[in-house]
């Protein structure tokens, strides 16, 4: 019961805590684009499985992130960038479920998408490393909330896996157990990659 109650209490604190809404930043709008744009990279952060990814799509008044699941979303991050005078910008966010994706684990990546862009949101406008520790712990809550999502999410990361490897044996590759998600560091297999040349050396 306490758990449950502990629990509870930790959610509501980091839904709190991770509440966007709107604010102002005094720096013109050229310039919080320009620093959404250099932090993009760490929505990588997402990419719990293979398959997830994300891009970005910008607009005159804003910019949008999309969150993907075998190139479909399943959310999205849509952020408006408002001039209030010539140095400061009104910044207003909001998450968005999107039904385009489906399989297993799409709730978990939804909430971990969630708690994830407005950390790398925040932190931007703050002038601020992302917090990977509060991140992680934030994240350690969602999944005690909801276990059967998390569980959801890792079938899911079999079942591509299982997948990727069919395509793999279907073409005559060699099957690797890695994303090809850029969060992963990985790349696709390539007969010309030069660990698959023979060495110098034994060349005799």
């Amino acid at each position: 019961m306490w758990r449950k109650i502990s629990i509870a209490l930790a959610t509501a604190m980091f839904l709190s805590a991770c509440s966007f809404g709107s604010r102002t930043v005094e720096k013109p709008v050229q310039d919080v684009r320009a620093m959404l744009q250099a932090n993009e990279r760490a929505l990588t952060l997402t990419h719990y499985l293979p398959s997830a990814n994300h891009r970005t799509e910008h607009a005159p008044d804003g910019l949008v992130w999309h969150f993907m699941l075998n190139d479909q979303d399943y959310a999205r991050m849509v952020i408006s960038l408002r001039p209030r005078d010539g140095q400061s910008t009104s910044v207003t966010s909001s998450f968005e479920e999107v039904d385009d994706a489906i399989g297993p684990g799409i709730p978990f990546l939804r909430e971990t998408a969630k708690v994830t862009s407005e950390e790398i949101l925040t932190a931007t406008l703050d002038g601020r490393p992302i917090d990977h520790a509060q991140l992680q712990e934030q994240i350690k809550v969602q999944a005690a909330k909801d276990p059967q999502a998390l569980a959801a999410a890792a079938r899911g990361y079999m079942e591509v896996s299982a997948e990727l490897y069919k395509e793999v044996q279907a073409t005559g590759g060699a099957f690797s157990a890695t994303s090809d998600s850029p969060a992963r560091g990985s790349q696709p297999y390539d007969k010309k990659q030069p660990y698959d040349r023979t060495p110098a050396y034994d060349r005799n």
